[in-house]
This record gives C-alpha cells, structure tokens and sequence, in this order.
C-alpha cells in the first residue's frame, strides 16, 4: 500500500481517516520475473508495476477480504518492514465494513 503525494515535490500527507481512506491509499502489486532470452541466453529481469486506489477492490468482495485478511494478520517483522502500510490496515478494514462493501463473517473466511 502507498500513500500518494497529490503532486510529486509535495510530501506525503498523513490525515488518513475512514472516510478518505480508500480513495488515498492504493495498492501497488509488482510483478517480477527472471528470463533467459534464447538466443543469447543474456537473463533479462522485468518489474511491472499496477497501481489502483483501495476503493477499487470494493467490486471485488473476495479480494477486498484477502486484502483485509492478509494485512491485519501481517506478521510483526513484516509490520516493521512496512510501517505505513500497517498503520492503514485497520482503517482500511473499518472503510470496508462500514461502507457493506465487506462483512465479518467474510473476514473469518479462510
């Protein structure tokens, strides 16, 4: 998770709350791979990079649950890895519940 800056040289605002969460947090998913090009064998490694804002995954139940899930049960040496994303965790869970776009029981879920 990212907190976005509204433009670059601006730093990064932390009056993050329930009502502004989903909308000021995104999700950043990267996808990394190691290939070997077959005619030269050069092994090239490739980043790509997808970002959407949290209010994006509302359409998706399942998914916004695994998000919820995977980041209220992170574990403590993850926490510190990722201080920013762990201070959202629990609005982004309260953003959810409270909008009906996620239940508790869906939470509960495996």
């Amino acid at each position: 998770l990212r907190l976005m800056p509204q433009r670059r040289h601006e730093p990064m605002s932390d009056d993050i709350s329930v009502a502004n969460v989903a909308d000021r947090v995104w999700l950043r998913v990267e996808y990394q791979t190691l290939r070997r090009l077959p005619q030269s064998g050069v092994i090239v490694f490739t980043i790509r990079i997808l970002r959407q804002k949290i209010s994006s995954v509302a359409d998706y139940p399942e998914a916004l649950g695994e998000l919820v899930r995977s980041l209220t049960d992170m574990p403590e040496d993850v926490r510190g890895y990722k201080d920013s994303t762990w201070r959202h965790a629990g609005l982004i869970k309260d953003w959810a519940l409270s909008t009906g776009q996620l239940t508790n029981e869906a939470l509960t879920k495996s």
